[in-house]
């Protein structure tokens, strides 16, 4: 008994993960436009149920996270991803969900392994938010030039500059930002959590 209903909590606090991720996916909530800038917030979400749930509700959220890209993207019209779109469907699909399972998996494992060590769990907090975005960027970038790095594409964007330094400038100041923002909303968040869990 105690156990179906430990199943049934769990299945329900994914399901509010969830439900913030494409909230925060289909509204300003998740993306700020400052300028040139596009910075997502959704990583935020995935982070934190990554940290409380574990690494298998990070990869849940993490595919959650690329779906809901996926859907934007196609609903937006966004130039780079119809682009992609049109060199090789399934790639495309690809690019925009195995780094954001990769991200929440990963950062799961990483808060598991820290927390066994950290008592205060701070340092847990900030290196698993922090992990998040910078891990988002990585695998992404790192995608993209092995899918579509000699794509017609990509190389009429890279205008004669090398892979890696079209990659280092696509990231930019955004990647930045979003590593910043992240990791104060997830550590603030997931110490807020913790606190109200055990009160």
């Amino acid at each position: 008994m105690k156990e179906n209903r430990q199943k049934i909590i769990y299945i329900v606090q994914n399901a509010i993960f969830i439900a913030i991720v494409f909230i925060m996916a289909f509204t300003p909530l998740g993306y700020f436009k400052i300028g040139l800038l596009a910075i997502t917030l959704i990583p935020i979400p995935v982070v934190i149920g990554a940290i409380f749930l574990g690494p298998v509700s990070g990869i849940i959220l993490g595919t959650t996270f690329g779906i809901t890209m996926v859907l934007k993207a196609l609903f937006d019209g966004d130039f780079l991803f119809l682009g992609l779109l049109a060199v090789n469907p399934f790639f495309a699909v690809v690019l925009c969900i195995i780094p954001r399972i990769l991200m929440g998996w990963f950062v799961g494992l990483i808060y598991r392994v820290i927390s066994k060590i950290d008592k205060t769990k701070i340092v847990s907090y900030i290196i698993a938010s922090l992990s998040g975005p910078v891990m988002n960027t990585i695998f992404f970038l790192s995608a993209l030039g092995i899918f579509f790095g000699s794509s017609d594409l990509i190389v009429e964007l890279r205008n004669g500059a090398s892979v890696i330094a079209f990659l280092v400038a696509a990231a930019g100041i955004n990647a930045v930002i979003e590593a910043v923002v992240c990791t104060i909303a997830g550590t603030a968040v997931s110490k807020t959590l913790n606190i109200f869990i055990k009160s």
